[in-house]
């Protein structure tokens, strides 16, 4: 299994004050504990960045996914999908730079065959919502704010 996992994500698995900490972490240590691939776009590095800084990531557990030529003719291709179907899809108001950057990861999604994109980011659920049946590779949205045991439906 691989996990690319989401800016979001991070900001709330290393706040231990976020209200989803618990949940971020919970992700985590099942994915290590069963073996899944981690992965974090340099996309979601620069985000990252904005707020804190490289050193506090927890790159010993990450490979980290450059964005390549590849992956930014997928995520044209996605772009363009959102944006003709949005309407129909009643997201009219999605922000354009979250678009565009949703776009280039869910890009690298698709290309590189991810199963689970892992995210507390309502926007980009969104996002994914408008183009998820209209790509070839189909991936899992996960939302963090759903607990990890409810998500995978176990006691634990």
């Amino acid at each position: 299994m691989k996990a690319l996992l989401d800016t979001s994500f991070f900001l709330r698995l290393l706040d231990a004050h976020d209200t989803l900490h618990k949940n971020a972490l919970e992700y985590f240590e099942y994915m290590l504990d069963n073996n899944f691939e981690l992965y974090i776009s340099t996309i979601a590095i620069a985000e990252f960045c904005v707020r804190d800084t490289l050193k506090h990531l927890p790159l010993n557990n990450l490979r980290v996914l450059p964005f390549n030529i590849f992956h930014a003719e997928e995520a044209g291709y996605i772009y363009r999908l959102i944006r003709d179907n949005k309407e129909k899809q009643g997201a009219e108001r999605l922000k354009r730079e979250v678009v565009q950057n949703d776009s280039k990861q869910f890009g690298q999604m698709v290309s590189e065959k991810f199963n689970w994109y892992v995210s507390s980011d309502s926007e980009a659920q969104k996002v994914y919502s408008i183009f998820k049946d209209l790509v070839t590779h189909q991936f899992q949205y996960v939302d963090i704010n759903k607990p990890c045991n409810e998500f995978l439906g176990k006691l634990f």
